[in-house]
């Protein structure tokens, strides 16, 4: 039984984002990895006068279960912090096209469980308002869960 690292399954949402982006809702934003060597320090975000959605792996859970064919399932939760610095109406545009493609991606059917993204189900789970109006950065956090079920290989 292979199990998927983490990491690979954030570089497949940021591709999930990436591609799926309808620019005739709202432009585009910067879409990285946080630990992108290329992206600027936290603090000089704001000054880039772009708009960020940074993904990052916050945790994965593995667990055995013997529920029909199913063997093994694994849980990786991950956050995508979402930072404009053109106030909330932006901020509002950015979070309902980024909920638009995990809800029309949130179940990834294939003839046997995994996928080419590498989950079965996708989904948002909470949301966190980290905006300071002081500094002029609008910015939320959403979490998501991936799920991926796994079949036994014995018989």
């Amino acid at each position: 039984m292979t199990f998927t690292a983490g990491d690979n399954w954030v570089n497949n949402v940021i591709e999930l984002l990436k591609d799926k982006w309808d620019t005739e809702n709202v432009a585009k934003p910067v879409i990285q990895h946080v630990t992108d060597p290329t992206l600027p320090k936290r603090h000089s975000l704001a000054l880039q006068g772009k708009d960020y959605v940074l993904v990052y792996h916050v945790s994965t859970a593995r667990e055995n279960q013997d529920i029909g064919m199913y063997r093994a399932k694994q849980t990786t939760t991950m956050s995508l912090d979402i930072n404009t610095i053109y106030q909330y109406s932006r901020l509002d545009s950015l979070e309902k096209e980024i909920l638009r493609i995990l809800y029309e991606n949130r179940k990834n059917p294939t003839d046997t469980p995994g996928s080419s993204l590498g989950f079965n189900v996708l989904k948002p789970i909470r949301k966190i308002d980290l905006s300071n109006k002081q500094y002029k950065i609008w910015r939320y956090v959403w979490d998501i869960e991936l799920t991926n079920f796994y079949i036994s290989t014995s018989s």
